[in-house]
This record gives structure tokens, C-alpha cells and sequence, in this order.
């Protein structure tokens, strides 16, 4: 892969650079310190997906949009990067860190997986290990860990500088990474029948707690009804229609949050509908006489997008908060029509 440039607009500061890079070996020198050369490595790896744990103290990267011109090969691609989003040239679609990094290896035609340290599968790897033996970084890569040090996305996964290392060189068996493929597969679907096993049983013994046989009443061999015994199942009724309209009222309250945030989704979509249409009113080059843009229309176009990479978030956010009320209602009906 060849990195062509990097362009990184500060839009609170109303700052924006861009950097060309030889296609051959490129050599960061200045005669100062502090001028700027390890922010510009960092930027670098950081808009290609890499978790970086340290910054200056005048770099604020949340205010930051980082674009880099990539090459790898016949393909050639721009890569835009704000916070944690993902886009890949001008396509509308945001990618999460995990989508970036798959989109990554294709880009690059590598596949890395590594145990996952919590579920002890192999998963796929994200962007930090994929560029790992490539960057040292100079706060953390000297106390004696060149690399385990430089980001926390490698707390993941066991071993992660050995098993990267393992892939490049080569050093890994290609046989014994399939089986442990399979063998991961087969424990992630053994793992899901236990769990399916242990829902029965639990439903199972909620069921028997509610069927105990009851002592029917005989009115005809008795004068008296039993006054306690019909207490307390006045009291379970009692306790049941209590429990019902307090499930009745959360679905309710979960409804009205889904319908809230569905009308805010709508006008969150329009919104982003009417930047997008302003944002391709801005042309990198004159129809007519092929001039670039201006400095000041270049800002606007970085701004115009910015502003979408915000309501993307919003949007993103919103869509799995909608989810996760619909779930919890579902789960609401669910236990009342079981009471």
C-alpha cells in the first residue's frame, strides 16, 4: 500500500493542510523539534484505522477530519476518517471500526484472526493489529515493549504482537489455523445448545413452581369455605393484575420513546438528504473550464461533510436505540402474555 497524501481539516479552528508523499521512502526532517512530525505520523496511521494511545496535548483529533489517497496495486481509494466513522471515497455509507477493518484486509488482501481473549474464539482482527508491525510509536515503544504498549485495541486478543508477527513471517500453520477455525465454529454452536438446554430447564421449573396441585374445595362435604386459603388466591389475583399494568405501563412508555425517536430518525434523514445535495452542488473541478476548487470551497465542502459525519452518528445511534426499545417491548409482551 502507498499513501499518496493526507489532507486534515481542524473545523473548530478553521485550519486545513494537506500533505503529498513520494511514492518512494519518505524521511520527516526539521531543524526545531515540535514542529509537527510525530502528529503527522500519527494522523497517518490513525486515518488508516490505528488506535493510537498517545497524542500531543495540542492535537485534538475530535475536532479533526482525516482524509488520506491510498494505493494498493490498480486500486485506489480515498480513505475519511472523524472520531470512530469510516468513509471509504464518496460513498454515503459509514463504516464502524470493526466494518472499516474488514474492508481493510479485503483492501489489502490479508486475513488475520486471533483468539478473542473474553470468548477464547478466533475472530477477526480490527485495524491496530493489521498495521502493528508497522508503527512504533515514540511515547510508548521505548520501555521496553516496542509494540504491546502502543495501543489498547491489542488488550483483545491473547498474544496479539506473537500472532501477528506469526501471520506476516509466515510462521503460522495455515492447516492448524483452519482447525482452529472449525474448532471455534463448533464451540460457538455447543455453546448456543447449552445455552438453549439451560433455558428449558429454567422454564421448565418456573412452570412446576406455578402447577402445584391445589385442594379442591368440596362445597357439597363442606359448610364452610376455606376463608384463607380463598384470601390468598385473592391476593396472587391481586398481584398479578398489579403486575400486568405495571408491564402494560412500560409498554406503553417503551412505545412512545420508539415513536419519538422514529420521528427524529425521519428528520435526521432529511437533513442529511439536504447536506448531501449541497455537498455535491460543490464540484472538485469547473464542468466547464476544469479549474480546481477554491481554498474557501474546499472549507465548505469539508464542513458540509462534517456535519453529515455528526447526523450519521446521530442516525447511527438513534437506529440502535430503536432497536433496543423494540427488543425490550418485545420481551414486555412477551412476559405478560406468560403471567
Amino acid at each position: 500500500m502507498i499513501i499518496e497524501s493526507i489532507i486534515i481539516y481542524d473545523y473548530i479552528n478553521q485550519r486545513i493542510k494537506k500533505f503529498n508523499f513520494d511514492p518512494r521512502t519518505n524521511i520527516f526532517v526539521s531543524e526545531l523539534n515540535t514542529v509537527g512530525k510525530s502528529s503527522l505520523i500519527k494522523s497517518i496511521y490513525h486515518c488508516l484505522g490505528y488506535s493510537i494511545k498517545i497524542w500531543p496535548s495540542n492535537w485534538n483529533i475530535n475536532n479533526m477530519v482525516f482524509q488520506l489517497e491510498v494505493t494498493n496495486g490498480d486500486r485506489k481509494h480515498l480513505i475519511t476518517r472523524h472520531k470512530n466513522l469510516f468513509y471509504i471515497d464518496d460513498r454515503k455509507e459509514i463504516l464502524t471500526e470493526k466494518e472499516y477493518s474488514m474492508w481493510l484486509q479485503n483492501f489489502l488482501n490479508i486475513h488475520i484472526k486471533i483468539k478473542d481473549k473474553k470468548s477464547k474464539l478466533l475472530s477477526d482482527v480490527y485495524a491496530s493489529e493489521i498495521l502493528l508491525p508497522f508503527y512504533v510509536d515514540q511515547d510508548k515503544s521505548w520501555n521496553g515493549f516496542v509494540y504491546s504498549k502502543s495501543s489498547d485495541s491489542f488488550a483483545r486478543y491473547n498474544n496479539t504482537v506473537k500472532n501477528v508477527f506469526d501471520f506476516y513471517f509466515e510462521i503460522a500453520n495455515k492447516t492448524l489455523i483452519d482447525l482452529a477455525i472449525e474448532k471455534s465454529r463448533i464451540e460457538m454452536e455447543l455453546s448456543d445448545t447449552h445455552k438453549k438446554r439451560d433455558a428449558l430447564h429454567l422454564l421448565e421449573n418456573e412452570h412446576s413452581a406455578f402447577s402445584k396441585p391445589v385442594n379442591v374445595i368440596n362445597i357439597i362435604d363442606k359448610d364452610k369455605i376455606n376463608i384463607s386459603q380463598t384470601n390468598n388466591y385473592l391476593q396472587m389475583v391481586n398481584s398479578l393484575n398489579k403486575s400486568v399494568a405495571d408491564i402494560d405501563n412500560d409498554i406503553i412508555d417503551l412505545e412512545t420513546k420508539i415513536n419519538e425517536i422514529s420521528r427524529e430518525i425521519t428528520e435526521l434523514n432529511k437533513l442529511n438528504k439536504s447536506y448531501n445535495k449541497k455537498f455535491n452542488e460543490i464540484k472538485y473541478a469547473c464542468i466547464y473550464c476544469n479549474s480546481k476548487l477554491t481554498h474557501e470551497q474546499s472549507l465548505t465542502r469539508l464542513k458540509i461533510r462534517n456535519n453529515q459525519y455528526e447526523i450519521v452518528e446521530q442516525l447511527d445511534n438513534n437506529k440502535r436505540l430503536k432497536e433496543e426499545y423494540k427488543y425490550n417491548k418485545e420481551e414486555k409482551i412477551f412476559k405478560k402474555i406468560n403471567y
